[in-house]
């Protein structure tokens, strides 16, 4: 396995070439199963294996170059960063590794026009090359035409100390041909106006972007819950009765929400500043993150034509960046003689003078003829040879498959010019042709990645902005509610265990919420109590089986159940059935949507309820009633105006304001119909002598009598509830009311 030579190395190497020591001979391109002692005595894998944490730190620990291709894109930043060395990665890359891994470098934006200065000397990437490999004496190109090169050699060449092999060789020329490429099109790409112009533009707007985002981004503090004032405490005397004891509470609660009602006020008044600020930042966000893709699309299709025509044109120089790699890391052409037993090898028969030619940095050489008559003129070649003397021009030939080729070597004589051949052949042509490809390069992505990051838009920004909920659970008063709920006297279990069960009717389906404990605003006084109950009675009462039954109270009653559950139930109904659907908890109006009317799951903040519309009543209704179901019976224990017990769902300046909800229209004909706890105007009360909802309580009573149909029991509910809440006083009037088709049957068919 290769190993790779640490940056020290590289740099000792460039210290001692700048010194005059001709480059260090040890120093050379690590390829696979390397031969050289520096190779043989390293271990084929580290003793342990480090997690690189950076892009130096795996090359001076010697990683491989699967190790590097893999890490290249993650330490991407580090190419063009020096160490404590002074050379970059990108540079000890360009020294020892293979071309691929070269190219994939540059490609991730890898810099070779970038310099660095050692011992008072300046190096870009392609001097640093030449340096590490002593290539100080690069042959003249006398001719570049439509991929022909020739190089003219020199007189008393001398071959270098430190030759490169044919596989070195090959590889520093499409390393230095890929190097130079990349250069030029960084100086074309810095010469386009077009280019030049598009990097203005959007280095200006991306300056101004990353500010507003910045900006967008900061967080907008919660405000602080205020404290509430103590809670009285309360215990019955001996000496006063229920009624007595209930004024008392009752009057304890006027009491702390007056005292209440300005903190709460206050608070909501800030909280819904904040929230209009963080919906404004929020929608700025978002528009701008619309912006920011709209514009780096932009920025990519402009690039990338800009890109396309540089390409075009760097293409177009490809044969003079291999012929300038060639003559750099060949080197001048140079002839020498060939002696046999010390006699010159000359075939006076055939008039054939051998010779050698080889190149300043190659340590390769190759055996010419020229055809030469014998005589003087024999021996005046054959002494210029020993001397030196003769230049060589030597024509490489580039085919299809963007291979060179040697295709003629010529000396200039007096009255003409002397071309050799290989042995009997008429075409000079070299064992191992040099492939130099530097087509595929970089795309449009990867150039625009690697010239200019792109404008990024941050999701977490619009995460952190979050709504905060302006209502604040009276957790305190929480006491008063318990308290208050242990004094009551309730009479329907009793009088359930005196009724008979009627017949199981499976055709049937309960499905009951009792939302007592909320999450994000005040309980309710018995709602869950209610709820238990109701399923009981109406199982009881109608002879629904518990297969059919869905009993969802408190934390259970989540947005997310209370959906789930009742897709999974309606999943089931067959036509033919008969759904009762039972609710008891807070129902508010969404000023925003005209007063609609919203049921409130137990996790749900009041004033963002209508982010889901599941819970519009009349969704739920349609819900209801398109199911395969031929009879459906609502009641809602919930009155829809966003107050309840007299006390508002919202607190602050909303809680002094009791809403209208949008009336419920069903026609009579309807498989439906909705019975509600009171109308439009009023709110729903407790009844706490009985220890229930006052709606539910009579709904209960009266649904043990058995009534025939809705509207009978509708009748006797309405009645009963609207006599009580007379005997309450003040503004709690409660009046129930059926909406619908008041024949539905309540009686169990027993099939």
């Amino acid at each position: 396995m290769g190993q790779f030579r640490t940056l020290a190395v590289v740099a000792a190497a460039i210290l001692l070439s700048s010194c005059g020591g001709g480059g260090v001979k040890s120093v050379k391109p690590v390829i696979q199963n390397d031969p050289s002692p520096m190779a043989a005595k390293q271990p084929s894998t580290p003793p342990e294996a480090k997690t690189p944490t950076s892009l130096s730190d795996a090359l001076l620990n010697g990683s491989d170059e699967a190790t590097l291709a893999r890490l290249l894109p993650q330490f991407r930043a580090d190419l063009n960063r020096p160490d404590a060395s002074g050379f970059t990665p990108l540079m000890q890359l360009a020294a020892t590794a293979s071309p691929a891994l070269l190219k994939q470098a540059l490609q991730l934006g890898g810099d070779p026009s970038q310099k660095v200065t050692v011992n008072d000397r300046s190096f870009d990437t392609v001097d640093m090359v030449q340096a590490v490999f002593a290539l100080q004496r690069p042959a003249s190109i006398q001719q570049q035409q439509q991929g022909a090169l020739t190089l003219s050699g020199t007189a008393n060449a001398a071959p270098s100390t430190t030759p490169l092999s044919p596989e070195q060789a090959q590889q520093l020329v499409v390393k230095l041909a890929l190097l130079q490429s990349y250069q030029a099109e960084q100086q074309l790409r810095a010469a386009d106006p077009q280019h030049t112009k598009l990097q203005r533009e959007f280095q200006q707007w991306s300056d101004t972007t990353r500010q507003q985002l910045a900006a967008l981004s900061q967080p907008i503090a919660t405000i602080a819950e205020p404290t509430l004032p103590p809670v009285e405490t309360f215990a019955k005397s001996p000496f006063e009765s229920v009624a007595m004891f209930q004024q008392r509470m009752e009057q304890a609660r006027q009491r702390r929400e007056q005292q209440t009602a300005k903190l709460l006020a206050d608070y909501r008044q800030r909280v819904e500043q904040r929230n209009r600020q963080v919906e404004k930042t929020s929608r700025e966000l978002a528009q701008l993150q619309q912006q920011i893709t709209q514009r780096n699309d932009d920025y990519q299709q402009r690039l990338a034509a800009i890109s396309a025509d540089i390409e075009q044109r760097i293409a177009k120089q490809q044969p003079h960046f291999i012929a300038k790699a060639v003559a750099t890391v060949y080197g001048a052409p140079w002839l020498q003689a060939l002696e046999v037993d010390g006699q010159p090898k000359y075939d006076a028969e055939k008039g054939l003078m051998f010779a050698s030619l080889g190149f300043s940095h190659l340590e390769e050489r190759q055996e010419v003829i020229f055809p030469i008559a014998a005589g003087r003129g024999a021996e005046q070649f054959y002494r210029q040879l020993q001397a030196g003397s003769l230049i060589p021009q030597v024509a490489f030939e580039r085919d299809a498959a963007q291979r060179l080729t040697l295709a003629a070597v010529t000396v200039a004589q007096a009255q003409h010019t002397l071309s050799a051949r290989l042995g009997s052949s008429e075409l000079f042509t070299t064992a191992k042709p040099l492939e130099v490809v530097l087509q595929n390069r970089s795309t449009p992505e990867q150039l625009a990645q690697a010239e200019q990051p792109l404008v990024r838009f941050d999701e977490q920004a619009l995460a952190q902005l979050q709504l905060q909920n302006p209502n604040i659970k009276d957790v305190q008063f929480e006491a008063y509610l318990q308290q208050e709920q242990q004094a009551f006297n309730d009479d329907i279990p009793q009088r359930l265990a005196q009724i008979s069960a009627a017949p199981i009717d499976k055709r049937q389906w309960l499905f009951v919420i009792g939302i007592e404990r909320y999450q994000n605003t005040d309980n309710i006084l018995y709602s869950r109590r209610s709820a238990e109950l109701f399923a009981q009675v109406a199982a009881k009462s109608l002879g629904i089986h518990p297969s059919r039954q869905v009993v969802l109270l408190d934390d259970r009653a989540s947005s997310g159940q209370i959906q789930d559950q009742l897709k999974l139930m309606l999943s089931k109904v067959e036509a033919g059935d008969r759904i009762l659907f039972y609710y008891s908890g807070h129902g508010l109006p969404v000023a925003e949507e005209g007063n609609t009317p919203y049921l409130l799951p137990a996790d749900k903040i009041p004033d963002f309820v209508a982010d889901d519309p599941f819970y519009r009543a009349d969704n739920l209704y349609q819900r209801l009633q398109s199911s395969a179901a031929a009879q459906v019976v609502v009641f809602m224990d919930s009155c829809f105006t966003g107050t309840t017990d007299g006390k508002s769902i919202f607190g602050g300046t909303r809680a002094a304001t009791r809403l209208q909800p949008r009336r419920l229209t069903l026609g009579e004909g309807a498989k439906m119909a909705v019975l509600t706890a009171g109308t439009d105007k009023q709110f729903s009360n407790a009844l706490p002598e009985s220890g229930h909802r006052l709606f539910s309580y009579y709904l209960m009573k009266e649904l043990m009598n058995r009534p025939a149909s809705v509207g009978d029991l509708a009748l006797q509910v309405t009645a009963a509830v609207d006599r009580k809440s007379r005997d309450l006083g003040g503004l709690n009037r409660q009046t129930p009311v059926l909406a619908g088709n008041r024949q539905l049957s309540l009686q169990s068919s027993n099939r």
